[in-house]
C-alpha cells in the first residue's frame, strides 16, 4: 500500500502535469472566444426578433454539440480490423441508430420551427453560422499545424 501522506509521492508529477514552463496564451483564447460569442449573438439579432434570436443561438449550441456526437456515433461504424478496434455485436446498431437521429436532427435544425420574419434569412444565418464556424475550425487547425511543422 502506497503511502500518499508524504511530501515525496506528491511532488512526482509527471512533465506534462506541470504547466509552469510554457505559459498558455489564456488571454488570446478568451478573447478568440469572446469575439467569436459576441459576433453570433449580433448575427442572431439582425432582422430577427427576440423569438428568433435566441432560438437561433439555441439551436446553433445544439448543431455543434449534434456534429460531435456525429463524430463519435461514426467511431465504431468505422474503426479497422487491422488496429484491432472492433465493436461489440450490439454496438453497431445502436451507433447507427445515434448516427442517423443526430443527422436527422442537424439536418432539421436548419427550419425554423417559430414563426420568424423571413424563413430563407433564418436559414441563411442558421446554416451559415454553422458552416463559418466550422470552416474557421478546419482553418485554424491547418494554419497551427503548418507552423508547426515550420518550427520542428
Amino acid at each position: 500500500m502506497r503511502d500518499f501522506s508524504s511530501t515525496k509521492t506528491l511532488n512526482r508529477a509527471p512533465d506534462h502535469a506541470r504547466c509552469s514552463r510554457i505559459p498558455p496564451p489564456v488571454s488570446a483564447w478568451i478573447l478568440f472566444v469572446g469575439g467569436i460569442t459576441f459576433t453570433t449573438g449580433i448575427a442572431a439579432l439582425i432582422g430577427a426578433n427576440a423569438d428568433e434570436a435566441y432560438a437561433l443561438l439555441l439551436t446553433w449550441s445544439y448543431v455543434f454539440y449534434g456534429l460531435t456526437y456525429l463524430v463519435m456515433f461514426a467511431i465504431p461504424l468505422l474503426a479497422r480490423k487491422e488496429l484491432g478496434l472492433r465493436p461489440g455485436w450490439w454496438l453497431r446498431p445502436a451507433a447507427t441508430s445515434g448516427f442517423l437521429v443526430t443527422l436527422v436532427f442537424v439536418v432539421l435544425s436548419a427550419f425554423p420551427i417559430i414563426n420568424v420574419r423571413n424563413n430563407g434569412w433564418y436559414e441563411l444565418k442558421m446554416i451559415g453560422v454553422v458552416v463559418g464556424l466550422n470552416l474557421g475550425g478546419v482553418l485554424t487547425y491547418r494554419i497551427r499545424k503548418r507552423s508547426k511543422k515550420a518550427t520542428e
